[in-house]
């Protein structure tokens, strides 16, 4: 009923205009009647009484963007966006950089609509320039990394990668003996299904009632 969230605050204002319109007319009375003399307030009361307010305030207008819509697709096609890394310093703040790929993807994708470019188009290209720029991001900074463990006389990964392909590849080969196993086991037996299905269906109806005959006489 209260899409405001402001009832209670507006029935307590509703009870105290009430209530104060009730007591003027109440004192207007007695002072007529000369039961009482005239409060020092009466007169200013009477020239500004309390006001009639509405007794709902109107529904607010939801406000809607453009790119809200677009925000509802990119959530749908990158269902990863929760995850995605906000620089939060003050040096990112400062330099316009502490914005998420999401809001930065909308806005551009909205710019390029604004442009002329149909809608779908426009998100590939958008998707395109945003893959390009991160892969470069980072080569540049494996590149970084690389030269700092340089620096620092730190071994390069590539070399322990190379001690750990031989056992990587003999994991990577037993889980695919184990996977062509299995795909045989599940063969035969599809394979034994399939003759046990061809043995009944190319039983005659004399051979079966035969078949039948001699079970009846073993019993």
């Amino acid at each position: 009923e209260d899409s405001c969230g402001m009832g209670k605050y507006r029935s307590g204002r509703r009870v105290a205009e009430t209530t104060g319109r009730h007591m003027l007319a109440k004192v207007a009375n007695l002072v007529k009647g000369g039961v009482m003399q005239e409060p020092t307030w009466y007169q200013a009361a009477k020239r500004s009484p309390p006001p009639v307010l509405p007794f709902r305030a109107p529904k607010p207008q939801e406000i809607v963007f453009p790119e809200d819509r677009l925000a509802k697709i990119y959530m749908r096609r990158n269902p990863d966006h929760p995850y995605e890394h906000v620089n939060a310093s003050f040096d990112a703040k400062k330099e316009g950089r502490d914005k998420s790929r999401q809001y930065l993807f909308v806005n551009l994708w909205q710019k390029y609509i604004e442009k002329g470019m149909p809608e779908e188009d426009a998100y590939m290209q958008v998707d395109k320039e945003f893959r390009t720029l991160e892969d470069k991001n980072k080569a540049e900074r494996e590149a970084n990394l690389r030269e700092k463990m340089l620096a620092d006389n730190v071994p390069e990964w590539d070399y322990y990668q190379k001690l750990d392909r031989p056992y990587v590849m003999e994991a990577l080969d037993w889980h695919k003996q184990q996977w062509m196993m299995n795909k045989r086991k599940v063969a035969v037996m599809e394979e034994m299904v399939q003759k046990k299905s061809e043995l009944a269906d190319a039983e005659t109806p004399a051979a079966a009632q035969k078949k039948g005959a001699k079970k009846k006489g073993k019993k």
